[in-house]
């Protein structure tokens, strides 16, 4: 007895449910913006891959929630089911170093994805990536990224960064993923 195309697709709907969804990374390829006097020499760190090399975005005027970066990655990303779909490389959050993430189709509406808060001294000394997903934030597909640090005194305390990233996954995985998805549908009509 041949299998049906339906028990065919079925097979390949378990298979790659799975292997799960392959995804690519993204990094950041412009500054769109920021307000930060100490990132002025280096704020052009946090494009490409993650290498050591920082920006802080801070300032000496002891403003309190001013300090920003905003960057773009040549491509439009989307919200992923049960993913995280921005990377926020950093080094060394120390006491009172704070931030929030958003996100954004416009750069002008902008959705708040996540926050990191610390009064930790020198946490992550070698760096690490933190995620953050777009799930509920109000947009499905945004194209900007900006950081919002804190400034509670005149220290520059913002935290260290290195580079961001979205993850994106390969449109021939959603393309498979899609087929098995319709195979399952077909098996248990």
């Amino acid at each position: 007895m041949n299998p049906s195309l339906k028990q065919i697709t079925f097979v390949c709907f378990l298979f790659f449910a799975a292997l799960g969804i392959q995804a690519e990374t993204y990094w950041a390829t412009t500054v769109v913006s920021y307000y930060g006097t100490n990132a002025a020499s280096s704020i052009n760190n946090i494009l490409g891959v993650n290498d050591q090399l920082t920006t802080d975005v801070g300032t000496a005027d002891g403003a309190t929630w001013n300090n920003y970066l905003t960057v773009s990655f040549g491509r439009t990303f989307y919200e992923m089911a049960g993913g995280k779909e921005v990377a926020v490389y950093l080094y060394d959050l120390d006491v009172v170093e704070d931030f929030y993430v958003y996100v954004s189709a416009n750069n002008t509406n902008w959705y708040q994805i996540g926050f990191v808060s610390t009064t930790t001294e020198s946490l992550y000394p070698t760096g690490t990536f933190l995620y953050f997903d777009m799930a509920g934030c109000g947009i499905t597909a945004a194209n900007y990224v900006k950081i919002v640090t804190n400034e509670s005194d005149a220290a520059y305390s913002a935290p260290d960064l290195d580079a961001i990233a979205i993850i994106i996954p390969e449109p021939s995985t959603l393309l498979l993923l899609c087929v098995s998805f319709l195979g399952f549908f077909l098996k248990r009509k």
